[in-house]
């Protein structure tokens, strides 16, 4: 039961740590989905400007390639980044599932414990006494016992 018990924390542990794992990649997301979404007005504000004039066009020309490429940057880490936050998911999913696992173990092993010291105080009393016992009711008793499978 010790051992379950530590099983339990590290598992406790490693949950949390799946946890706020998963909760910095959802942060990153939205702080680059902010950038783009940023970086989406400054364009259509570039944009605006470059109708303006011949300069302003002009202006427009170099802008774009610098704006083409940071979006495209921008757009390549959020892609990432939600890749990691589905895998993120995943292992966090998996480290509950393996820590409810392990309380559900320990809840058997807990209620297991008294059947089965009551089912060998039960052996203990039929091996200790069987002059009292009937023969033929000994014989069914022992087939029983000899049937019966132990708890776990």
């Amino acid at each position: 039961m010790r051992k379950l018990k530590i099983l339990i924390q590290i598992a406790q542990r490693n949950a949390n740590e799946r946890r706020v794992e998963a909760a910095g990649i959802e942060t990153a997301i939205v702080e680059v989905r902010r950038q783009v979404e940023a970086h989406d007005v400054v364009a259509a504000a570039e944009t605006e400007l470059a109708q303006r004039g011949q300069l302003a066009l002009a202006a427009f020309g170099l802008w774009v390639r610098q704006g083409r490429r940071r979006r495209q940057q921008l757009s390549e880490r959020l892609g990432q980044l939600e890749r990691a936050g589905e895998a993120a998911r995943e292992a966090l999913h998996a480290a509950y599932a393996e820590l409810r696992r392990l309380r559900l173990a320990a809840g058997a092993a807990a209620g297991a414990a008294p059947k089965r010291a009551a089912w060998q105080a039960e052996a203990c009393v039929q091996e200790q006494d069987p002059r009292e016992q009937d023969p033929q009711e000994q014989d069914l008793e022992l087939a029983l016992v000899r049937t019966k499978p132990m708890p776990a």
